[in-house]
């Protein structure tokens, strides 16, 4: 998640000893290790709860989505097809793929 290696964690480390001193580096430790903790089961949570919500539409969605042309789908997001009618054609099947034209 966080691109930090030991030489970087080690100098954090080593402010934080200076910042906070030895006399209060285990509790604010302790204080991260808590907030991390709850980020993480809020996060957690979040997501089972919209797994609940919209799982079996979000299935659908994806299922659909993997069958798309995923390497025209990204010309036409860099701009190199948008002058041909090509995009306009892809753009209109992946509405209708979605949902989102009626056909």
């Amino acid at each position: 998640m966080f691109d930090i290696s030991v030489a970087k964690l080690i100098v954090l480390a080593l402010v934080a000893l200076f910042v906070l001193g030895p006399e209060r580096l285990p509790g604010a430790a302790q204080w991260l290790g808590r907030a991390i903790r709850t980020v993480r089961t809020f996060a957690s949570d979040a997501q089972k709860q919209v797994n609940r919500e919209i799982g079996p539409e979000w299935r659908e969605v994806r299922e659909t989505l993997s069958e798309l042309p995923v390497q025209e789908l990204r010309t036409i997001r860099n701009g190199t097809l948008l002058g041909t009618g090509l995009a306009v054609t892809i753009a209109l099947q992946v509405l209708i793929a979605v949902g989102g034209v009626p056909t």
